[in-house]
């Protein structure tokens, strides 16, 4: 059975959501199923398929949809840690150690000859809102998810009035945003710090399909998924092995990335490959081995490499100028239409942001020289510049392994 290939299938015509939400909840999904029990040996630690990924699109884009299927099914296997619709950073903490045997949610006076190792305390963070879940500017909680996303020891939570020990945590983050949403979660500041490195950005754009009455579920499908989610639970157990070719292609991908090509993601670049390593784990498991060949290699770094091309329009123009809202406006009103938009016809957009329609044609002037508008040819109006992903190749990228809705995709 080819998970993905099957999840698709379920999906299929009951959803409007775009294929690369679907693709991602289920990877985070199968990561957070996985927790602590299959992992790979990275030199005096270790690389767990544990991912804090979140979907970013404009409103309508159905990542709702996207992230609360996979959950449902995720729950229907047996796995029930999943975090609150809203919470603090200390209840967040609370309903971690509460999921481990060990943790149990009471605080604990450390012993020195007290010895917490056994069952992980492992949570799902499944936030299709992700600022009702966390707050808006809430960093102490970002910094928390930071230091929780590789953490391969206890985490010893002090409080007022003693101590508690969380058992190896692991944390798994599934969460939905919108670009105007994602700038007043965070403040510009994040970028370049923990929590910020970790996360991956999925960009969608909306499918253009319309479903007025969505198919019911396949129910036969629906309990094989299911089925199969458990089985990778209770089966995918223990130490990863890497294949020769699977190695010499994870080492030629290490020494040759040259990173997105976007200054913001300067710090995500820096644990790209823990990333990789952590996708080729979750598809090993997806094939129920605890091998990871050339082949979990090439799909992996393939779906990587896809979403990374995107993952500036995902961030938009959040942390670039103090125009950064303005702009994001105008290149959305841009990616809405084939029709070349004038000047005039953008200022409707942005009329209550600028002062003038000169400070509007400056903001187009440097989109221009940024190569991500340009000039229509006999016309007075702007479009927006892409490039065809299928176009965009490399050693160990096989952009055939996507779907054909996701190579149709331009960025």
């Amino acid at each position: 059975m080819n998970f993905f290939d099957k999840y698709f299938e379920y999906i299929r015509g009951s959803t409007e959501a775009p294929i690369v939400y679907h693709r991602w909840s289920a990877i985070t999904a199968i990561g957070a199923l996985l927790e602590k029990n299959y992992y790979l040996p990275h030199g005096h630690s270790q690389i767990n398929p544990n991912l804090y990924a979140m979907l970013i699109g404009n409103p309508g884009t159905r990542k709702s949809s996207a992230i609360k299927l996979i959950t449902t099914l995720v729950k229907e296997s047996g796995y029930n840690n999943i975090a609150a619709d809203k919470t603090t950073k200390e209840k967040f903490l609370e309903d971690l150690a509460s999921s481990s045997k060990l943790g149990n949610g009471f605080e604990s006076f450390l012993d020195s000859d007290l010895d917490f190792n056994g069952d992980p305390a492992s949570v799902l963070i499944s936030a299709d809102e992700f600022n009702e879940f966390a707050g808006a500017g809430n960093l102490e909680f970002y910094a928390l998810l930071g230091s929780l996303w590789d953490k391969n020891s206890d985490y010893l939570y002090k409080t007022k009035t003693g101590e508690t020990i969380i058992p190896s945590p692991v944390i798994s983050l599934l969460g939905g945003n919108t670009p105007v949403g994602f700038a007043a979660a965070f403040p510009t500041e994040i970028i370049g710090q923990g929590f910020f490195s970790r996360l991956i950005l999925i960009y969608g754009e909306p499918t253009g399909v319309k479903i007025a009455f969505p198919k019911e579920p396949d129910l036969k499908l629906k309990t094989a998924i299911v089925n199969y989610l458990t089985t990778i639970r209770t089966n995918v157990k223990g130490k990863a092995t890497l294949t020769v070719e699977a190695q010499e292609a994870l080492e030629y991908i290490y020494e040759n990335y040259t990173g997105v090509l976007d200054p913001r993601f300067e710090s995500y670049t820096n644990r790209r490959f823990n990333q990789l390593i952590k996708l080729c784990l979750i598809h090993s498991a997806a094939r129920l081995s605890t091998t990871i060949d050339i082949e979990d290699v090439v799909v992996s770094n393939t779906i990587l490499s896809y979403t990374e091309n995107s993952m500036p329009k995902a961030l938009g123009e959040f942390g670039k100028s103090k125009n950064s809202d303005v702009m994001h406006k105008v290149m959305v009103a841009l990616d809405a239409t084939n029709t070349p938009l004038s000047i005039k016809d953008l200022w409707s957009f942005v009329a209550n942001d600028l002062d003038s329609l000169a400070d509007l044609a400056g903001i187009i002037r440097n989109l221009v020289e940024a190569d991500k508008v340009q000039k229509v040819s006999d016309s007075s109006g702007f479009l927006p510049k892409k490039r065809a992903q299928a176009s965009i190749n490399g050693k160990f990228i096989d952009f055939t392994l996507l779907t054909s809705e996701e190579q149709s995709i331009t960025i």
